[in-house]
């Protein structure tokens, strides 16, 4: 029974941290393409407006900082 209820609880936390993450994603998704769109939509550089946005949102700048 024990053993039910912490599986149900890890359960529980992989589905919240899954949920993070995608809202995590939506955030690098919409920075990255506003970092692509101020280069002038210049294609090539999608890994790098990607990890960028990545940055930008874990070291805490604003979403709309650029």
């Amino acid at each position: 029974m024990e053993k039910t209820k912490s599986l149900k609880r890890e359960t529980q936390k992989s589905t919240k941290e899954i949920k993070g993450t995608r809202f995590d994603e939506a955030k690098v998704k919409e920075l990255a393409y506003r970092l692509y769109a101020k280069r002038g939509y210049r294609n090539g550089n999608d890994w790098a407006d990607w990890f960028e946005a990545e940055k930008r949102i874990k070291s805490g700048e604003e979403l709309y900082s650029c």
